[in-house]
């Protein structure tokens, strides 16, 4: 009996921990687009991939299909105004 109260507390830690992860993550890093340094950056914090529309400094826009969590956008935050979802893909 003992060794399954341990592998029950074991699992239930880890999924609290799981559980935390989001709220840490969304705090290091905002939804949807941000700058840190150099790079442009979308964190993408729904729950299916997203379709953006980035918006460049000097260049047509472009679109980009991003997945869930961060994805630097090629760019750059010196060429990059902005960047927001367009719907999914």
């Amino acid at each position: 009996m003992r060794p399954t109260r341990t592998i029950l507390a074991v699992a239930a830690l880890a999924g609290a921990l799981t559980l935390a992860a989001p709220t840490a993550n969304a705090a290091e890093n905002p939804c949807g687009y941000f700058e840190r340094g150099p790079y442009a950056l979308y964190n993408n914090c729904g729950s299916t991939n997203q379709l953006i529309q980035i918006d460049l400094v000097a260049d047509p826009d472009e679109t980009q299909c991003v997945g869930l969590g961060v994805t630097m956008l090629a760019d750059g935050a010196d060429r990059t105004v902005s960047a927001w979802s367009i719907g999914t893909c």
